[in-house]
């Protein structure tokens, strides 16, 4: 199954449009439409879990979407477990300030409405309380299951040393200032890595202006 689909702004990656060729927290019809889809399934597959990523740790334009959905389906959602998967480092403490009003909303919404919060990342490293201001707040059950990573690619014999690549992924977003932060940290590592004599490629998305991107 899947929802009604909208874009980024391509200019600044931020701005999301709908199909209707509205932003999307201006087109009460089409957030209409899609917590309506979201409804239809969960009363039709009635599932054992429904989990979501982020939300409502973050991506609070959602709400319009989600909470109606979650309120109109508490009959069948009574023998679902409700599951959230959050990030591991919320927000960035030393690039972007707290934002304590929409965490104690999070949090508000966690209790209300989810049995579960899954963060993926390990608290011996990074735990809630360091970048999610209302984390005591949260009365369901907190879980670090780990990192989630692939298995590493068999090794191509016929590449030299030399020749091989460490690749540095960006994701597809944007914020002023705290990727190019981001960036120069990775950067910076490699020397302290065991892969400093490799070329390192950064992949960076779209939404990067170009004068960042010429750097």
């Amino acid at each position: 199954c899947s929802l009604p689909d909208f874009t980024r702004d391509p200019k600044t990656g931020k701005a999301k449009w709908t199909s209707n060729g509205k932003p999307y927290q201006e087109d009460i019809v089409f957030q209409v439409e899609r917590s309506e889809t979201i409804q239809t399934h969960l009363r039709d597959i009635r599932p054992d879990a429904f989990i979501t990523e982020t939300w409502p740790l973050g991506k609070g334009h959602f709400d319009a979407e989600m909470i109606p959905a979650l309120e109109a389906t508490k009959d069948v959602l009574d023998g679902t477990e409700l599951i959230c998967i959050g990030r591991d480092i919320m927000h960035y403490p030393n690039h972007r300030p707290h934002l304590p009003s929409s965490d104690k909303r999070a949090a508000e919404l966690l209790n209300t409405y989810y049995d579960r919060l899954l963060i993926t990342g390990d608290s011996r490293l990074f735990t809630m309380e360091e970048s999610f201001a209302h984390a005591i707040d949260i009365q369901i059950p907190v879980e670090y299951p780990g990192y989630f990573i692939s298995p590493p690619p068999t090794p191509n014999a016929t590449l030299a040393e030399h020749e091989r690549e460490v690749i540095v992924n960006t994701g597809g977003g944007y914020l002023p200032g705290q990727y190019e932060t981001l960036i120069k940290d990775a950067i910076q590592a490699r020397k302290n890595t065991p892969h400093s004599n490799r070329k390192w490629r950064v992949l960076l998305s779209e939404a990067y202006p170009a004068a960042v991107r010429s750097k």
